[in-house]
């Protein structure tokens, strides 16, 4: 299982210390599943969400209705998923 989480630049000081929690994990035999990865570009809400929903394996794109017949999107028209955090 692949897990991901996303950090805030904002309150990221770069010390890495969530790599090293992650690696005295017992489970995970002294090696760290975390692997850092920077965006160097501002992202928007509905960015951030389309990632989130593609990382989850949800169609962030699916349009559902309300019980009315109101068309109501997972997130906004025009949201796109930060592609480099899917780069290979």
């Amino acid at each position: 299982m692949n897990m991901e989480f996303f950090l805030d630049p904002n309150r990221c000081i770069g010390c890495q210390s969530c790599v090293a929690a992650c690696s005295e994990c017992d489970t995970h035999r002294g090696h760290s599943m975390i692997h850092l990865q920077y965006v160097e570009r501002p992202i928007s809400v509905i960015d951030f969400m389309a990632t989130v929903c593609r990382a989850l394996g949800i169609d962030y794109a699916k349009k559902n209705e309300t019980p009315g017949g109101r068309p109501v999107g997972v997130v906004d028209k025009g949201a796109k998923p930060i592609a480099e955090l899917f780069a290979g």
